[in-house]
């Protein structure tokens, strides 16, 4: 089984990623983010040190993204060791998230990817 941490309250759900977010995990994950996406108006999702990414992930936040832009609630991505989350958005040439990076900049939109 997959391990992550959720913390709930009334409003916002805190995910906490333990293992690598790639294609063996991306069952879990997906659960994971869009059971909380339905629950709470606050999603945030914690990368903390994972360091191994590939594109299943990347397309299970755009499917977030889309479902989070649609019912105006909010979802945060933050991590300390996102050099290789970045490294695979630039490989992957990965638009949507790209675009929410750059307009978090200009809080445009209720989805967030912080460093």
């Amino acid at each position: 089984m997959y391990e992550m941490t959720l913390n709930e309250s009334e409003s916002k759900i805190i995910i906490s990623f333990n293992e690598p977010l790639t294609i063996q995990n991306i069952l879990y994950v997906r659960e994971a983010i869009l059971t909380s996406i339905a629950k709470v108006s606050n999603l945030v999702i914690e990368h903390g040190s994972i360091e191994d990414f590939d594109s299943s992930y990347l397309q299970v936040l755009i499917a977030a993204t889309k479902s989070i832009e649609l019912s105006g609630k909010k979802m945060t991505i933050i991590g300390t060791k996102d050099d290789a989350f970045n490294k695979l958005l630039e490989e992957t040439g990965c638009f949507p998230i790209k675009k929410i990076i750059e307009e978090k900049k200009n809080n445009e939109l209720g989805v967030q990817l912080n460093a």
